[in-house]
């Protein structure tokens, strides 16, 4: 089934918006094989569990638009390295952190409106770690922004920095003494244990601009997802690079969620438009008089009507023949950065 997201604003409390569409398949998870234990960790004659996070933010613990050490120290890695009792080093930053756009800080509550109060710290603000002479490859690999090719890329900072990501010259650090790529740097460490969670970037970050980015893998024209054979090229030489330098490690992987099924698709309902004064019902059937009038003279049905409670958001469609607009369908999400513009009722 094809699904659509889209990024949304509103003008006069109903959304003539330009909509960017997203298309993709619904996820479906078979039953999972094997025990579910990993048993002993530990490969014999070993007496110590030496741990390596590979993955993107959720591995880092990016939280609230930044990298700050308090936030990384709750990431599910670092809590999962606690319980365990094992080193874990990740490339620790004071506060505000890292920020490579805009770190949010929760101020409490508007007495008047009840909504939360945030504010914002702007980026950037890239400074070395609190760490950054650790001797050897963090533990904690994990970049945010990170795709599924980033894991064995070898380029230079440089071009990764032109390619938009800032972040991998101030975890990795050194490439000629720990390793060119993530998996390079993860090997060195001989773990006997590494998690890796990645590829959630691949679908996420194209879902999240409405549509509209390009998943900018080198070479890779056009935007999208990343194309599948590229994803399983990826992923594949990911793990059987690990497998092949690591026979005897135990690697646990984690699935990618489905998109649609978070909060970024399913908190903005495609009912948005609350009409809570008659008022406002008949200034907008007012304001769409001569378009539904041109949508019959054409001898189509689409009319828009408008009723006290919730209305169905109207997109911008330009394929849509003489008033380039239409209902939102059931297959088309709004996103929830589209909520702020919704609240206010402008564009």
């Amino acid at each position: 089934m094809k699904t659509n997201i889209i990024r949304v604003s509103i003008l006069l409390l109903i959304a003539v918006t330009s909509s960017y569409l997203f298309n993709g398949c619904e996820a479906s998870i078979g039953t999972p094989s094997g025990t579910g234990s990993l048993g002993n960790l530990l490969p014999a004659g070993e007496t110590q569990l030496r741990y390596v996070a590979i993955g993107n933010s959720l591995t880092a613990g990016y939280m609230n638009g930044a990298m700050y050490k308090s936030g990384q120290q709750m990431s599910w890695t670092a809590q999962m390295a606690k319980q365990m009792n094992v080193p874990f080093v990740g490339p620790y930053f004071s506060d505000p952190g890292v920020v490579p756009d805009a770190r949010l800080f929760f101020k409490g509550i508007d007495a008047a409106t009840g909504l939360p109060i945030i504010s914002r710290v702007s980026g950037p603000i890239l400074v070395p770690a609190e760490n950054v002479s650790h001797p050897s490859p963090y533990n904690n690999l994990g970049v945010p922004g990170a795709l599924s090719f980033d894991m064995l890329d070898t380029s230079t900072f440089a071009v990764r920095f032109q390619r938009g990501n800032p972040l991998f010259s101030l975890i990795m650090r050194d490439q000629a003494q720990f390793g060119k790529s993530i998996v390079e740097q993860a090997i060195r460490q001989n773990p006997n244990l590494i998690t890796l969670w990645i590829g959630n970037n691949d679908v996420l970050l194209y879902a999240a601009s409405g549509g509209t980015d390009s998943i900018n893998f080198p070479g890779i024209p056009g935007q999208g997802p990343t194309p599948i054979p590229v994803f399983q090229n990826a992923y594949n030489g990911t793990v059987n690079t690990l497998l092949t330098s690591l026979p005897k490690t135990k690697i646990v992987v984690a699935n990618i969620p489905d998109v649609l099924a978070t909060p970024l698709a399913t908190t903005v309902p495609r009912a948005a438009v609350a009409l809570t004064r008659q008022g406002q019902v008949d200034s907008l059937r007012a304001g769409y008089l001569q378009v539904n009038a041109a949508i019959k003279a054409a001898g189509r049905t689409d009319t828009f009507s408008f009723n006290l409670g919730a209305n169905r958001i109207i997109v911008a469609d330009p394929s849509v023949p003489l008033i380039r607009r239409r209902y939102i369908r059931d297959n088309e999400y709004v996103l929830l950065t589209a909520q702020d513009s919704l609240r206010v009722g402008q564009g």
